[in-house]
């Protein structure tokens, strides 16, 4: 088994990890994934070093910083804003 940073984690470790519940990361999966996942036959992994990448481009300092940050550009392409919520 992998251990440390290429560790993969379910759907539930990972919210666990990012307390944040499952159905956070099951909806972020349904449009625009913010956060890289692998699929393993029909299962759903996420790498425990993407959750802290994830983590560190999503730490913040003040609520202004954040408002620039969401309108900024990841990795050359706009992240478009989230649209009210809509099911997959």
């Amino acid at each position: 088994m992998a251990t440390g940073q290429d560790e993969l984690l379910t759907t539930g470790e990972a919210a666990a990890f990012l307390k944040v519940s499952r159905s956070f990361l099951e909806h972020d999966r349904c449009g625009e994934s913010r956060i890289s996942f692998q699929r393993v036959g029909r299962r759903v992994r996420y790498r425990a070093s993407v959750l802290q990448e994830f983590l560190a481009q999503n730490s913040f300092k003040s609520t202004s910083e954040y408002s620039r940050h969401s309108t900024e550009t990841r990795k050359g392409q706009a992240i478009p804003a989230r649209q009210g919520s809509k099911k997959c």
